[in-house]
């Protein structure tokens, strides 16, 4: 069963300020590092990416990477890590060290969830989380980002499907105004978020759903953590872990049991593969989106000045640094 009132309790601690930060340590498999960057098929921008990556202090326990949030909306980033790699190098540089423990269709799961929340259905909705392909297929969207588009944004293209107009309209005419009330918080939040960035009211929807998200990867941490494991890298929909025999059907049984009763949202979480295969063709030279692709309309990207932590033998000291900074995809 879902929870609102669990998912409220959960949120309700969210508190708005201008800066927050973690860290953990990541690794990666060195010596394909090295081959990646002298390869020919990440693009130059990618390729200048590994290499001030590589100047990351590598320490026992791999580099300490910091995960920031100007403010509690959003999701927590970061300024060269495993996160921002575009996904086929991070399997070449990962696969034979981390698990990536993964929530299933993430972001159309959870919006299921709040929709069962509200008493709202949508035939479009459960259709995509049933089978996501097949979904795609039958409503001609190009892929998943087609759906975050239409997510993210208030107004919605006319050649879409009538079943995709009406859970858009689902979306922002029923759930938003009730999330609004359930969560008075949190939204004032986003308020502030967008009267000081000068942003316009369609990034409510993406941010609410990215504060659910950064509560549902801090349950799966702690879970891992409280198992014993290991967890090097923060995801979108997921986090990495450390391999081990104890992430077994056991462990993603009790993650699942843990979120439900926390965040009272039935989410399937599982052990993803990691595809470690390198591109038969190189990647575009013009690709922007290496770590940042956009899932807010690009006139609502952020430019932020942050202040990132200074790595001393594992103590964080000051230093400034700009990061052009927008918003992930789910």
């Amino acid at each position: 069963m879902v929870s609102l009132k669990a998912l409220q309790k959960e949120l309700q601690n969210i508190k708005y300020q201008e800066f927050t930060s973690d860290a953990l340590f990541e690794k990666v498999n060195e010596l394909k590092l090295e081959k990646v960057i002298e390869s020919s098929t990440p693009s130059k921008k990618m390729i200048q990416f590994l290499k001030d990556y590589k100047q990351i202090p590598l320490e026992s326990k791999g580099r300490i990477i910091e995960y920031f949030q100007t403010i509690e909306n959003g999701r927590k980033h970061t300024l060269r890590s495993i996160q921002g790699m575009k996904r086929w190098i991070r399997g070449v540089l990962v696969s034979d060290i981390y698990a990536d423990i993964d929530v299933k269709n993430c972001a159309p799961a959870v919006f299921q969830n709040l929709f069962q929340m509200y008493g709202i259905k949508d035939k479009f909705l459960e259709e995509y989380v049933a089978d996501r392909d097949a979904t795609l297929k039958k409503y001609k969207l190009e892929d998943k980002l087609a759906l975050i588009s239409i997510i993210n944004n208030q107004t919605i293209k006319t050649k879409e499907s009538a079943e995709v107009k009406m859970f858009h309209k689902k979306l922002y005419q029923e759930l938003l105004p009730r999330l609004r009330i359930s969560f008075p918080l949190v939204f004032n939040n986003i308020l502030k978020f967008r009267t000081e960035r000068g942003r316009s009211s369609n990034v409510e929807v993406a941010l609410f759903y990215q504060n659910v998200e950064n509560t549902i990867l801090r349950n799966i941490k702690e879970t891992a953590e409280n198992a014993g494991l290991v967890v090097g890298v923060q995801l979108f929909d997921g986090i990495l872990v450390e391999k081990s025999p104890k992430i077994n059907q056991s462990f993603l049984n009790l993650v699942q049991k843990n979120i439900r009763r926390d965040i009272g949202m039935n989410l399937i979480v599982r052990e993803k593969v990691i595809d470690d295969e390198e591109p038969e063709e190189p990647d575009s030279q013009s690709d922007e989106n290496y770590g940042n692709s956009v899932d807010l309309p690009v006139k609502d990207k952020v430019k932020r000045v942050e202040t990132i932590p200074e790595i001393d033998s594992g103590k964080l000291g000051g230093m400034t640094g700009i990061i052009d900074s927008p918003f992930f995809s789910f």
